[in-house]
């Protein structure tokens, strides 16, 4: 049996591991370098990464600044509620 693709992909967008089973996605990097995929098409990808990083970031960032908030405030809240 000769595998053609796997989950919808060119088996060219994927490598296999050294125990010789398993496939990998290639990394964009590696795409482009194989010339899979564009520059265009590897900005984009490069562009989304980024863009998911620093809304994670970030969302982790206002946890954080909420919590640190609370645990200072907690006293003058009880005090207002109750």
């Amino acid at each position: 049996m000769i595998l053609k693709e796997i989950n919808g992909k060119s088996i060219e967008h994927f490598y296999l591991e050294k125990d010789g089973i398993t496939y990998t996605e290639k990394t964009p990097e590696m795409k482009l370098k194989d010339g899979l995929i564009t520059t265009e098409e590897y900005n984009i990808i490069i562009n989304e990464k980024r863009q998911t990083l620093y809304k994670n970031k970030t969302d982790k960032q206002v946890m954080e600044l909420t919590r640190l908030f609370l645990n200072r405030n907690i006293n003058n809240m009880k005090m207002q509620f109750f």
